[in-house]
């Protein structure tokens, strides 16, 4: 069953016709002859030879030896299994789906849920190590009542589009599977008589992504003469588990830094630790800022991220750009020290950091942290100094970005957060034409106790020599790592474990990471840690 659509005016029907065609290879057969797959689309042969022609040129279809009938070509199996791979959902569940195989001792299916049409296909199997097992027709689509991973699917819809799906059906709709369906609203898994082997039973259970929309199902399909009194319910309870742990690896976005920068370097070097050292918590890493991290944790649209100290301050008690509290963050440790950073052009008229608003400033991006101390620390001075208008005018950049603009004169100053080994910072005190501006001492003292998350850090002479006439104090944040508070205590204490225990791995890879130990990573926290990461701390003190 699909919805009824009407095709946009806008479709181009020599690509509609070609794809059906690319279709037909793969829901009916795998070869066809000219004037047989004509019939079967209901075009003429002229039209079909113009189409194969076409296709074959960019190797989506291949003649067969005997020259007489076509086949699936090399680029359509090489983009197929592109797409396979990259799959977040089979990379997900494949390692789930083979110890619940190896549980169970039975085959294992994953089906994909398209909304829009109202489907699944089937894009994954374990395969069962018995003799007698069920091999999964990949790729297949079918509708929500055709099998019990549509019925697990089906019966967690919203009432009025199950009630639009079973009118559609009608009379397919038969009594068995009424009753497997009004069984699963109630269990949360479906058992039914598999449609695609006559002589096994399949059940299945849904599977959510991060925002609690089904994504697809998981079924074990299970010989008739193997599926005993009571099968149903234990390998329902097992499905179920297995889905819900899907679900959760993938709600288990990681969110970093910008692509370049201390946080994007951040991300991939946490990403090789948990892949080596802690492969079956399953994460994946996406951009991101430190408000916007948090903004997105709060919405239940990450599992994990990176914040700074006095972003998950404002978050937690619902300050500045924060609309309410975000109650559902917790901390898990401070990472690392992240400075800021004003940097002028050696020409810009700056005698003092009041000039600032009268200049063309880049803070970062929009959303990110160093562009949230900024306007903090604006508003700040504009109190303190009596400064007219509105502010300076500002461009969220990039760190690259801002760094072209400010070589190129377009930019006066930038305001980073990042440390000190930063290439891009190198760059500008080596390349002669930029300075570092600093606050006073009164100012920087009265600007920390603004907010518990910031704190100074004296900076020596040494580290910025081209910008540094002594030891200097600058303003600081930690880099703290967060979590959404119903992440499973026993997840993220285990990652937890392995990035702390991977921590002189982590100062090897970047230095910013060289102060981590266990009083670095208690310190700075400005949310209640989850008791996942307090009970490792908690055990390592013990120690």
């Amino acid at each position: 069953m699909t919805k009824p659509t009407r095709q946009p005016s806008y479709v181009v029907a020599a690509v509609a016709k070609a794809l059906h065609t690319l279709r037909a290879f793969v829901d009916r057969q795998d070869r066809w002859g000219v004037r047989e797959l004509g019939s079967s689309l209901g075009l003429p042969p002229s039209t079909i030879h113009r189409l194969l022609y076409t296709l074959k040129s960019e190797g989506f279809v291949a003649q067969a030896p005997d020259e007489q009938e076509y086949t699936i070509g090399f680029e359509f199996t090489r983009l197929a299994a592109a797409v396979m791979q990259r799959n977040n959902l089979n990379q997900v569940a494949s390692p789930i789906m083979r110890e619940l195989s190896e549980n169970t001792g039975e085959s294992v299916w994953l089906a994909l849920y398209d909304d829009d049409t109202r489907r699944v296909a089937y894009i994954s199997e374990i395969e069962s190590a018995h003799a007698s097992r069920y091999i999964a027709p990949l790729g297949r689509a079918e509708t929500l009542t055709d099998s019990a991973c549509g019925i697990a699917i089906l019966a967690s819809l919203a009432n009025h589009h199950r009630q639009e799906t079973l009118q559609a059906v009608g009379s397919r709709m038969t009594p068995d599977k009424l009753l497997a369906l009004d069984a699963a609203r109630h269990s949360g898994y479906a058992i039914l008589r598999s449609t695609e082997v006559e002589s096994a039973m399949m059940v299945a259970a849904i599977i959510n992504d991060a925002r609690g929309n089904c994504v697809g199902s998981l079924g074990i399909v299970v010989p008739l003469h193997r599926f005993g009194d009571g099968q149903g319910k234990l390998y329902g309870e097992q499905v179920q588990q297995a889905c819900w742990r899907i679900s959760a690896s993938l709600g288990a976005r990681f969110l970093g830094g910008s692509s370049s920068g201390t946080w994007g370097d951040a991300i991939g070097l946490i990403n090789q630790i948990l892949l080596q050292h802690l492969p079956r918590v399953s994460v994946a890493p996406a951009l991101g800022g430190g408000a916007r991290n948090l903004e997105a944790l709060g919405k239940g649209l990450g599992a994990y991220g990176l914040t700074t100290s006095s972003s998950l301050f404002d978050a937690y008690h619902g300050r500045g750009p924060f609309v309410r509290p975000l109650n559902n963050l917790r901390s898990i440790m401070s990472l690392s020290e992240l400075h800021l950073l004003l940097i002028a052009r050696k020409g810009a008229h700056l005698r003092s950091m009041a000039d600032l608003a009268e200049l063309r400033v880049s803070p970062g991006e929009q959303g990110f942290s160093a562009a949230l101390i900024f306007d903090d620390l604006s508003r700040y001075l504009r109190r303190t100094h009596a400064i007219p208008g509105k502010g300076p005018n500002l461009f969220f950049l990039s760190y690259p970005e801002g760094k072209r603009h400010f070589e190129a004169g377009t930019i006066d100053a930038l305001c980073w957060l990042s440390g000190l080994e930063n290439p891009l910072v190198r760059e500008l005190e080596e390349g002669g034409g930029a300075r570092l501006l600093t606050l006073e001492d009164d100012t920087l003292d009265q600007f920390v106790g603004l907010n518990p998350g910031y704190h100074r850090s004296t900076i020596a002479q040494s580290v910025l020599p081209r910008w540094l006439v002594r030891d200097t104090p600058l303003l600081c944040v930690r880099t703290v790592l967060v979590c959404a508070a119903d992440r499973p205590e026993e997840e993220v204490y285990e990652l937890t474990r392995a990035l702390f225990e991977q921590r002189e791995n982590l100062a090897q890879m970047s230095s910013v990471y060289r102060r981590l130990d266990k009083d670095f990573a208690s310190e700075a926290l400005t949310a209640p840690r989850h008791p996942g990461a307090a009970r490792f701390f908690s055990e390592l003190a013990d120690i």
